[in-house]
C-alpha cells in the first residue's frame, strides 16, 4: 500500500509543481517583421494575409479592431488568453487584453503571467514570418 502511494505521489509531482508556473508578463511584445529574401519590405496587405493565415494554423481567432489592429483570442483546453495586435514601422506589437486560467497577477515585482503566454504570442509572430515568405 505504501509503494502505491509512493509511487502515485512521485508520479503526480510533477503536475503540483508546474501548476501555478509564472513568470514577468513582457507587455507589449515587440518583434520586427523582417524583409523578404529579397530584402525589400512586405507591404501592409502581405503581412495582414500572412498574420490571418498564421492564426489560422495555429489555432487563433482574430478580429479587426475598428481601429487598424486586431484582437486576437486562443483558447487551448481550459486557458484562454485574448491579446491586441498592430503593425508598426516594420513592427508587430501585442498587448495583452486579458486571459482565462493563465494565473496572471499584478504583484509588487510586476505583472505576472504563466510561460506559456509568451511562447504562445511568439509562436505566432514566428509563424507570421514565416509565412510572409510563402505568400504573394
Amino acid at each position: 500500500m505504501k509503494k502505491r502511494f509512493f509511487i502515485a505521489l512521485i508520479t503526480l509531482l510533477p503536475l503540483f509543481a508546474f501548476a501555478g508556473r509564472q513568470e514577468l508578463l513582457v507587455d507589449p511584445i515587440q518583434e520586427p517583421i523582417g524583409m523578404l529574401p529579397d530584402a525589400s519590405t512586405p507591404s501592409a496587405d502581405r503581412i495582414q494575409r500572412s498574420l490571418l493565415a498564421a492564426a489560422a494554423r495555429l489555432g487563433w481567432v482574430i478580429q479587426p479592431d475598428g481601429v487598424g489592429g486586431y484582437d486576437a483570442s486562443l483558447s487551448l483546453r481550459s486557458h484562454r488568453v485574448i491579446v491586441n495586435i498592430t503593425i508598426s514601422n516594420n513592427q508587430f506589437i501585442v498587448k495583452y487584453k486579458e486571459s482565462t486560467n493563465l494565473n496572471y497577477e499584478v504583484t509588487s515585482t510586476g505583472t505576472q503571467i504563466h510561460p506559456s503566454y509568451q511562447k504562445w504570442v511568439k509562436n505566432l509572430i514566428n509563424e507570421t514570418r514565416s509565412n510572409l515568405v510563402l505568400t504573394k
